[in-house]
């Protein structure tokens, strides 16, 4: 096996490998020849462009070497990082090359200007011929002066770190110290050149930080002054690379790898310091000196179907990875890292195996994490001290525990992290740990979600501090605590990421007020903790006071129906007594008739029979007994008709006097029973609405248990059909947010969290786009690759990855957007303000290319054969791209943010404000200002709908007149979608939260995703209601904004019903099961 390798892998090349850096002789020169006349170049290029190894394995041996026209034959060379302390690094190194002491040193170069050339002139490196010192000096003496006499070569690598660390910035500024700094190399290369000093100074910085120099007194006159820009190797210098640090170490390699290497890096497909790990990997896990392509495909750089069919007698092929990773050589450091990192979890567990896996994975990542950060959208490294870095893990672990955690890391040959093992083997508690280069940070997949998950917790921090300052500015009013949302969030997200001073550190920069930064951090991490409490506390206050209510409230609607329902019994039972007093009545009066007529039959009778009598005197005394008799009974038939008569006539009185009694009675009780009907009729009217609000109060706890972390998938199905049902048996919305939410949640459970994921996807998307014709979705990232998906089966049957396109590769790396146009064409923007269109996905090459822009162009539409652009320089551009490509510049005052088109109008926004263009004379028609920090804009039926910073959505009109405004919380809402049909609004909150709203009733509650997870780069939504996101950690998921799709593929999902007792225990015993 080989054990040394002639390819330094990611870290760059060092003076004692001088013999195997080539490819850059040429390069090398120009830059001696920019010193010797000028005494400075600044050496720029982009990142994994050879910078530093140009100068430590290119520059510095051939000054040596002596193809340097310089005064002194010997070159003392001392170089420093800025790092977090610029002037106390320099101060260091300077110490160092002079042989002077530090205190001394540091004293002297704290007075700028020329302070170093002072000290040069001092030191034993320097002397003059005809000065009053050399000449007192015997022969001997002068001679040794001479031997001793040496060049001073100032190298600064890595001058980005002026801008990338925190420590050195003051409010966004560069620092006293870096402003110091600046003066004094600007002052000694002004002197040097002057005076003909033999001091020459060499700066190494990214090319995309330029712009960030100018923040620097004397550094942009210096750029200006000498400059040096490596250019891309070409396809010689690569072979140069690639083949002469292999023959000059020994190995044998067969052309064809030569050949598959130089394609690959040819043009800047793959950066080059890929290549040389690639290559370093080869030889230091090859068992053979004859390499070739195999020896590629055992380090996952290339597809074993696309090794040559010829089989080779070799045993490693065996062990070939059959992954479905990517393999081509940008995966090799992916895939290096990646196996690094499970190695070390079991290397470590081994050693100390009382230690969880869980634990120590976490501790690594915590670890990763903490050695890199994105700023202004780019990756970069982030030194830190050991001991700071350990003590801040989640799980304590003490420095040799540490060092055996990331081991494999910063093993020679592996040298992924530095120092390396061959330097220093065991780091103490004050030694510096950093990422060996940021293709690192570019090409580890898990390295780069880290680091963008880690930049989205420190926005959510500044969030969070925003809040809190609020709040102690207005002396700590309630008003200005958190909402019950917000709160929630905010609780949560600071138990799981637990802040702290060193992580905060990696982010925060000084202020003017500040003398410690840490102790500043500390307090406002108390200040958070403070605030969070008492909102809380406000919170739960405000939650009993709102149950009292309630409870008040449902005693008075309790004692409301009691009275209601007394008032109608009341009513009910006096017309009962009414109806029974008139029957009453009705009988007494007719009896007393019947009686009166029986009175009346009597009397004629007894007159009858005394007439009878007076005719009949003569009769027989018997029959006068009879007459007597008769008469005698008469009268008292008479008496008793008389006083029956008399009865009824009384019992008729009393019976008209209770008639009339019980008609005005009935009268009253018309009348109430009138006002009773309309009572009943609002009762009833109530007693609907308290049924459909118990209905939809059901549909919301069911929906709300669907919901439920801890229940069963097929029970959270059921749970969310019934709660559709109940909500569609009372005609409930729609869109209810309880019920979307139920459903989605139901549907995680059922399929997996993963159903809405589009699988395969590369990269992290920066646009997307739905095709509903073809029913394909395009997704597209900034380094020129598009996903393609086909959904024709339908969203929930996963849509089908259809594949990955890789476009022009000159765009990887240097593209710093990229925008999906209509009909699948393409735009891709820099950060100088160029464009590249393409056509379509078939093309390799752009269509078109322009430079209208002089800065980043934030947002690229296409109307029909033009382009329409605008950016960070004010200016809108519609481009044409027939003929003779005629373009129209309109000023615009401010960053433009988004464009949109409506109509024949082009809408544009910026920070503060809302523009409308006419299209056909291209000229700015109307404006007005909006507040809270615009963000983005959308169109549809006439309506423009924009979005801020403060978690707001204004609706206007082609007029601009703001005909609504809604509150989405208080983040910020970075990205907004309308749905083809113009009904359906999703927006994006920078709180990891999307709303769905109604456009045609914007005060309708929204639906809400609130288990998105990160944070949102791009949505899109389709003809039939699908919602697609983009996120940042890499994924795609999508959505259906219709609730009925949801519990439909929840039905074809359910293999039962509901239990009898979870039907009695979820819905309760009174609602009839109609399924028993």
């Amino acid at each position: 096996m080989i054990h040394k390798s002639p390819y330094p892998g990611l870290r760059p090349f060092t003076e004692d490998e001088a013999i195997f850096f080539r490819g850059r002789e040429a390069h090398v020169f120009q830059i001696i020849k920019s010193l010797e006349e000028k005494r400075f170049v600044m050496i720029t290029g982009a990142s994994g462009d050879g910078k530093s190894s140009i100068v430590y394995a290119g520059l510095v041996p051939k000054a040596k070497a002596g193809f340097f026209k310089a005064r002194f034959n010997n070159w003392k060379v001392y170089d420093f990082r800025p790092e977090k302390s610029p002037f106390e690094n320099m101060c260091v190194k300077v110490a160092e090359a002079l042989k002077m002491d530090k205190v001394y040193v540091k004293k002297e170069l704290s007075y700028g200007f020329s302070s170093l050339v002072n000290l040069y002139k001092k030191s034993d490196l320097y002397y003059e011929e005809n000065g009053n010192d050399f000449e007192g000096l015997s022969a001997e003496q002068r001679v040794e002066k001479k031997r001793g006499a040496g060049n001073l070569l100032l190298i600064v690598d890595q001058f980005e770190e002026f801008f990338t660390n925190t420590e050195n910035l003051n409010n966004g500024s560069p620092n006293d110290s870096s402003h110091l700094v600046a003066n004094l190399l600007s002052h000694t290369v002004q002197i040097a050149k002057e005076q003909n000093l033999p001091i020459y100074v060499v700066f190494t910085m990214r090319s995309d930080y330029i712009g960030n120099c100018a923040s620097l007194r004397g550094v942009p006159e210096l750029i200006g002054y000498s400059q040096y820009f490596i250019p891309r190797l070409n396809r010689e210098e690569i072979a140069d690379v690639v083949r002469d640090p292999a023959d000059l170490n020994g190995n044998k390699r067969q052309n064809s790898l030569v050949v598959h290497l130089i394609n690959s890096t040819t043009e800047g497909a793959v950066p080059l310091p890929i290549t040389q790990h690639c290559m370093n990997l080869i030889l230091r896990s090859a068992y053979v000196n004859d390499l070739d392509l195999y020896h590629l495909a055992l380090c996952q750089c290339l597809k074993s179907e696309d090794l040559p069919k010829k089989q080779p007698e070799l045993s490693e092929i065996k062990s070939i990875p059959k992954s479905s990773a990517e393999k081509s050589l940008n995966n090799v450091i992916n895939a290096h890292a990646s196996n690094l990192f499970e190695q070390s979890i079991e290397y470590f567990i081994t050693k100390h195996p009382k230690f969880k896996k869980e634990d120590v994975e976490e501790n690594l990542i915590s670890l990763m994490k903490s050695l890199a950060k994105m700023d202004n959208g780019k990756g970069v490294r982030y030194k830190v001290i050991f001991g700071e870095l350990v003590s801040n893990l989640k799980y304590p672990m003490n420095l040799q525990q540490a060092n055996d955690l990331i081991f494999l890391f910063r093993k020679e040959g592996n040298d992924l992290l530095a120092p390396y093992s061959n330097q220093i083997e065991i780091l103490k508690e004050n030694d510096p740990l950093e990422i060996s280069h940021e293709s690192l940070i570019r090409n580890w997949i898990r390295l780069k979600k880290w680091v963008v998950l880690d930049t989205q917790d420190y926005q959510t921090f500044q969030d969070l501090k925003g809040q809190s300052s609020k709040w102690e500015e207005n002396q700590r009013s309630n008003n200005y605590l958190l909402g019950i949302g917000p709160l929630d969030y905010f609780d949560k997200w600071f138990k799981v990421t637990n802040p702290s001073v060193f992580w905060i550190m990696k982010y925060e920069q000084l202020k003017n007020s500040e003398v410690n930064i840490k102790d500043s951090i500390s307090g406002t991490l108390e200040q958070i903790k403070l605030f969070l409490a008492e909102s809380r506390s406000a919170i739960k206050k405000a939650q009993q006071a709102e149950k009292r209510r309630r409870k008040v409230l449902l005693i008075a609607a309790s004692i409301a129906v009691l009275v209601l329902s007394s008032i109608t019994v009341w009513a009910f039972r006096e017309k009962s007594l009414a109806d029974s007093a008139k029957k009453v009545a009705q009988t007494e009066k007719k009896n007393a008739e019947l009686a009166t007529q029986e009175a009346i039959k009597s009397e004629e009778k007894a007159l009858y029979l005394s007439a009878l009598s007076d005719s009949s005197l003569k009769v027989s005394e018997e029959n006068e007994k009879l007459a007597n008799q008769a008469k005698s009974d008469a009268l008292q038939q008479k008496s008793i008709a008389e006083s029956s008569k008399i009865f009824a006539q009384k019992q008729a009185k009393i019976a008209k006097d209770e008639s009339n009694k019980a008609l005005i009675a009935l009268d009253q009780l018309l009348e109430q029973k009138s006002l009773t009907e309309s009572q009943r009729d609002s009762a009833n009217i109530a007693r609907m609405e308290a049924y459909e609000l118990s209905m939809q109060s059901i549909s919301t706890s069911l929906a709300l248990q669907a919901s439920r972390v801890e229940i069963k998938p097929e029970l959270a199905g059921l749970m969310a059909f019934h709660a559709n049902e109940f909500n569609n048996s009372v005609s409930g919305s729609k869109k209810s947010p309880a019920i979307f939410s139920g459903s989605t949640s139901a549907l995680s459970k059922l399929k997996g969290n993963d159903y809405n994921l589009l699988d395969e996807l590369k990269f992290m998307p920066n646009d997307l786009l739905v095709d509903d014709n073809e029913k394909n979705i395009f997704a597209i990232d900034n380094e020129g690759f598009v996903d393609i998906w086909n959904f024709k089966d339908g969203f929930f049957k996963r849509p089908k990855h259809k594949g990955t396109t890789k476009l022009n590769s000159n765009f990887e790396g240097l593209s710093a957007n990229a925008f999906l146009l209509e009909k699948s064409s393409m735009a891709f923007v820099d950060l100088e303000g160029n464009l590249s269109y393409f056509e379509s996905m078939d093309k390799t090459s752009p269509t078109l290319q322009f430079s209208n822009h002089s800065s980043l162009i934030r947002k690229v539409i296409k109307n029909g054969n033009k382009l329409i652009s605008g950016g960070g320089d004010g200016k809108i551009i519609i481009q044409s791209m027939d003929g003779d490509f005629i373009k129209k510049e309109i000023p615009i005052e401010g960053i433009v943010l988004d464009i949109s088109i409506l109509n024949s109008k082009i809408v544009i926004i910026t920070r503060g404000k809302c523009v409308v263009i006419d299209l056909e004379s291209e000229y700015q028609s109307k404006e007005i200002s909006l507040s809270g920090g615009l963000r983005s804009c959308r169109l549809a039926k006439e309506k423009i709908i924009i979005s801020n910073n403060k978690g707001e959505i204004f609706q206007l009109n082609e007029n601009l007149v703001i005909t609504k405004k809604i509150q989405f919380g208080y983040f910020p809402i970075g990205k907004i979608e309308i749905s083809p049909d113009g009904n359906t609004l999703a927006i994006a909150s920078a709180n990891r939260r999307i709303g769905i709203y109604n456009l045609t009733n914007l005060e309708q509650d929204p639906m809400i995703i609130d288990n998105v997870g990160f944070q949102i780069r791009t949505l899109a939504i389709s003809n039939d209601g699908f919602l697609i996101a983009g996120l940042e950690n890499g994924d795609c998921r999508f959505w259906s904004t219709n609730i009925s799709q949801n519990i439909t593929e929840i039905c074809d999902n359910l293999t039962r019903s509901l239990t009898k007792d979870e039907w009695t225990k979820n819905k309760g015993n009174k609602i009839k099961n109609n399924e028993e």
